[in-house]
């Protein structure tokens, strides 16, 4: 098929698609955003492939009267899979693909060429290759090389990738962070993490691929305060530890309202 040649008018006419990343310590309100959003855009269908079981109680016991989900559970990479190959298909513009603990099928990625290659558990493979290693360098694998190059294909290219960079709907994706060890960690993550001082669980390039990076933090001291950071967002002002109270007005209409000041504000704000 030959390719199409698009103008600047065509481009600026375009909506822009929303990618997120929320990321943020337990009961940092990562799941309640996402229903939240879900409820200010009930005109809208939303897909949301749980790898970890939580947004389904948090929907049941906290958002009951939100029924634009289709909810799909997901507990290995062969149920992943089969979950957003169904997801993608019934979703267009302005509905909205949620990826619960993105962090979770990076590692589901790997068990399960194990087992499909090695006809192993990842916990039985890696202890037969400690157990041949001789001397304390720890586990070596000598296919090492080709199983991350073939995980990465299964993970990057087939999915987060496609997923990210060629799906016409929205995307919002959640993950668990992690304390950045400022002697391990590359630049690159340095970079774009060292001023909060966490980054993103799951595959190191996760945070690129999106637009929109924000991280959640919660501090119990003194009563109860929650606040938001943009670690990155493409186009937008950036906020720095924005306090918000859910419990009072809606953190995305927070959100609308930071970013309308800028030239890229979002397409999918909701109207007040």
């Amino acid at each position: 098929m030959e390719p199409t040649a698009l103008t600047i008018d065509q481009v600026l006419a375009a909506p822009r698609r929303e990618t997120f990343l929320f990321y943020g310590n337990p009961d940092c309100g990562k799941t309640t955003r996402v229903l939240e959003i879900a409820a200010l855009h009930s005109d809208r269908k939303f897909a949301v492939i749980d790898g970890d079981g939580r947004f389904r109680r948090v929907w049941r016991d906290e958002w009951p009267g939100v029924r634009n989900i289709a909810y799909y559970p997901v507990r290995d990479w062969t149920e992943t899979r089969a979950a957003y190959e169904k997801a993608k298909k019934e979703l267009g513009t302005g509905d909205w693909l949620v990826c619960e603990m993105i962090d979770k099928y990076w590692d589901w990625a790997y068990n399960y060429y194990y087992q499909e290659v090695r006809a192993k558990s990842t916990d039985d493979l890696l202890l037969e290759l400690k157990k041949n290693t001789k001397g304390p360098k720890g586990v070596a694998d000598p296919d090492s090389i080709t199983t991350t190059r073939i995980v990465k294909l299964m993970h990057n290219a087939g999915f987060a990738d496609e997923m990210t960079s060629f799906l016409d709907c929205h995307i919002l994706w959640t993950a668990a962070a992690q304390p950045l060890l400022i002697d391990l960690e590359g630049k690159e993550t340095l970079d774009l993490f060292q001023d909060i001082g966490y980054k993103a669980d799951g595959e190191k390039r996760n945070p690129y691929r999106v637009d929109t990076c924000i991280f959640f933090e919660v501090h119990l001291k003194g009563g109860q305060k929650r606040m938001w950071t943009t670690v990155k967002d493409k186009g937008r002002p950036k906020a720095w530890r924005q306090e918000f109270d859910g419990s009072k007005r809606a953190w995305w209409l927070d959100y609308c309202d930071f970013v309308a000041k800028s030239s890229a504000p979002v397409e999918t704000m909701v109207k007040q």
